[in-house]
């Protein structure tokens, strides 16, 4: 899957997220050990 991140480092004590993938160049959906989910996108108006 070419929406992946590529994972640096993981210290398994202080990891926060689970999964990470991108929907297109400014918007990724990020879930935690909970499984809770969240949409980060970078856009800097709404409409």
């Amino acid at each position: 899957d070419q929406n992946k991140l590529e994972q640096l480092h993981c210290d398994p004590c202080q990891r926060l997220v689970a999964d990470c993938a991108l929907v297109n160049l400014e918007t990724a959906f990020v879930s935690d050990r909970r499984g809770s989910v969240a949409v980060l996108s970078s856009f800097s108006h709404l409409e």
